[in-house]
């Protein structure tokens, strides 16, 4: 008989050891797979006067969802009062950024790998038009190709009476698909583009040339 009661308390405490060891590898499981569950947030809110969805905002703007095509660009002061106000038109959700010297870039995907520029001037508190294969960008200025013309514009773009230029580069590549043929362009110094542009010279190669911005003559090809 005691020898029973031993037998069966020595099964027993194995049985109780399997239980807590199963019930410790099951908490375990739950802990990892309480580890591995994400819950996404909402990023976005809502300007509770207005109703409409803040897409983004920075300390002296907000761009808001007004529906499905217009957005409102509202322009802050210090103490966070509305100055001026712009509806602006995006058939793609917009991304807005800051250039080097604090003006305000939109830009949205066309497809194709094409996208659509427009900026915004604090400074002159004036809104451009869209632009499309810009190369580069600075203070106000411009470069980008046209493609209907085959050419390499460089504009100011919110007063096109201080800069307007077009420069025809001879061997410049017109490609196929709306395409551009600016590789790269940067400003140098303050009145001169270095561009790297795919030129039609043995089949396609790549080449640089230099735009003086005060003539739109004055191409320097390397």
């Amino acid at each position: 008989m005691a020898k029973r009661i031993i037998i069966m308390g020595f099964v027993c405490a194995i049985l109780l050891s399997f239980n807590s060891c199963s019930n410790e590898k099951r908490e375990d499981d739950m802990i990892e797979r309480d580890d591995e569950i994400t819950i996404e947030e909402d990023n976005s809110s809502y300007d509770m006067e207005s109703g409409m969805e803040v897409i983004k905002e920075g300390y002296n703007y907000i761009l808001k969802k007004k529906n499905k095509d217009y957005y409102i660009l509202n322009l802050i002061d210090n103490a966070g009062y509305t100055i001026n106000s712009y509806e602006l038109y995006y058939w793609r959700h917009p991304n807005v950024s800051y250039t080097e010297n604090g003006d305000l870039d939109f830009t949205q995907s066309l497809g194709s790998g094409l996208t659509a520029h427009q900026y915004y001037s604090f400074e002159k508190d004036v809104l451009s038009r869209l632009y499309i294969h810009v190369a580069c960008y600075q203070g106000g200025i411009v470069c980008c190709y046209n493609a209907d013309h085959n050419t390499v514009i460089v504009k100011n773009v919110f007063n096109a009476e201080e800069l307007n230029q077009e420069y025809y580069i001879p061997d410049m590549i017109r490609p196929k698909f709306s395409l551009t043929a600016i590789k790269e362009a940067e400003f140098f110094e303050s009145d001169q583009i270095i561009l790297t542009y795919y030129s039609e010279e043995h089949g396609m190669t790549e080449k640089k040339a230099t735009l003086n911005l005060s003539d739109c003559n004055a191409v320097h090809m390397e």
